[in-house]
């Protein structure tokens, strides 16, 4: 299921995650493989079905917990996400991703102080968790320190040099300059070449059919985006393109986030 899905055959390897869980109910492990491939492929009540199922929340690992609390966010029930993200931390103090994941939650919903508490105390164990210095980034960007944000947003790529999420930050946090954000842009397609985001931001930000195209090429890699392609698409005016990306998303089993 694993190379299926380097080789982006999502529903594929969700296929075959579930057919394996279908005999082995008690295999926890493959139950979290497919309920977190069903997160990436945004068919989040699939995950949370499949999560929820055997488990329940008594004796549940950090993981289930911290796992449960994303597909809350993508539902919209943030209260509940907290909840239970807090609750991963609880079991899992030591996991400082978990205690960033919690930290830009806290910021989204407008609450930076708790999220700067959080940040700082786990940076005093890992100073150097690029997870924690993105956070730090975002909570920057909210707060409108955009200057401090972007220096944030440079040092997690820097951390983590195979990571893309810190260098689209970075061009989010220099819309004030687009030149400056196109450069990031090309930057970031030429470390990540089979990535659609840099081709969608580019898109938005010249208006370009081509990087659009780009976009939807690449797409596969990554079916997140497609949550982002539609109303691009839509806005744009293009129904072929839109009903393809419709496709897409149906094949995946994604469209129904979107009835």
């Amino acid at each position: 299921a694993s190379l299926l899905k380097t080789f982006q055959l999502h529903a594929q390897a969700a296929d075959q995650l579930r057919n394996f869980l279908e005999t082995h109910e008690a295999a926890e492990d493959i139950r979290l493989a497919l309920a977190s491939l069903y997160c990436d492929m945004r068919r989040t009540a699939d995950a949370i079905q499949v999560l929820t199922q055997r488990n329940g929340d008594s004796n549940a690992p950090a993981s289930y917990h911290y796992l449960l609390g994303r597909l809350l966010i993508q539902q919209g029930n943030l209260s509940n996400a907290i909840h239970e993200l807090q609750i991963a931390v609880t079991l899992a103090p030591e996991n400082l991703d978990y205690v960033a994941y919690v930290a830009l939650c806290a910021a989204k919903l407008g609450q930076p102080a708790q999220a700067a508490r959080l940040i700082a105390a786990a940076k005093a164990i890992g100073p150097n968790n690029a997870n924690l210095v993105y956070a730090e980034g975002v909570c920057r960007l909210l707060s409108g320190s955009r200057e401090e944000a972007r220096s944030s947003f440079r040092h997690a790529a820097d951390l983590s040099y195979k990571w893309e999420a810190p260098w689209l930050a970075l061009a989010y946090a220099s819309l004030d300059s687009p030149a400056q954000q196109k450069t990031v842009l090309d930057q970031t397609e030429s470390m990540f070449p089979y990535s659609p985001w840099p081709h969608l931001l580019k898109a938005k930000l010249l208006n370009s059919d081509q990087e659009l195209e780009k976009a939807l090429e690449l797409a596969p890699a990554d079916p997140r985006i497609y949550a982002q392609l539609l109303p691009l698409c839509l806005q744009q005016g293009n129904c072929a393109r839109a009903q393809e990306v419709w496709r897409r998303m149906s094949e995946l089993g994604t469209e129904t986030e979107y009835a």
